[in-house]
């Protein structure tokens, strides 16, 4: 498809090879250049390497392809107009199982985050052969845990006791982490 402004690219630190999950012109590159280059839209560019042995049998092109947009590097409102995002991901843990859809994370916030920024937030239960979706209900106590709740019942086993912590001889879920 066509290079659009308005959508949203996912940046990736090297070209993939064309195949099902990537379609032959589907991928752009940003260039930024140290020096400024002279080249209107559309025209054709070709980036070589000038300092390997001409003698030497290999090719020296490193790049070529046309230039969709011409953007000044320097211009941040310019720049911004690209919507560029990197995938990000965080790595918590169960602490308890409160029941059948319902769980108690820790180890994604620091004990002084406002949790309540991350209420509905999407939220994944990996277990060792599924993965689970869910979404952040809540706070728990205010040491930067957290209410999970699953879309549809997860099957590890309830938690047993009240209170501070776990149950005597009770083993803490860290088979099972939460990732957002």
């Amino acid at each position: 498809g066509a290079f659009d402004m308005s959508k949203e690219y996912l940046i990736s630190e090297e070209l993939v090879h064309s195949g099902p999950d990537c379609e032959i012109g589907s991928q752009w590159v940003l260039l930024l250049f140290e020096k400024v280059v002279t080249a209107p839209k559309d025209a054709m560019l070709i980036g070589s390497l000038l300092d390997t042995d001409i003698h030497s049998n290999s090719c020296r092109i490193v790049f070529f392809g046309k230039a969709l947009c011409v953007m000044d590097k320097d211009n941040k409102d310019e720049l911004s107009r690209l919507r560029l995002f990197k995938p990000k991901q965080k790595i918590g843990h169960v602490k308890r199982v409160v029941d059948d859809s319902v769980v108690i994370g820790k180890d994604l916030f620091k004990k002084e985050t406002d949790i309540s920024k991350f209420i509905n937030l999407k939220i994944t239960l990996d277990k060792e052969t599924e993965k689970l979706p869910g979404y952040i209900e809540g706070s728990f106590g205010s040491s930067g845990q957290y209410k999970v709740r699953c879309t549809q019942p997860h099957g590890l086993p309830v938690s047993r006791g009240k209170g501070k912590g776990k149950a005597k001889g009770e083993e803490e879920e860290e088979d099972t982490s939460l990732a957002i």
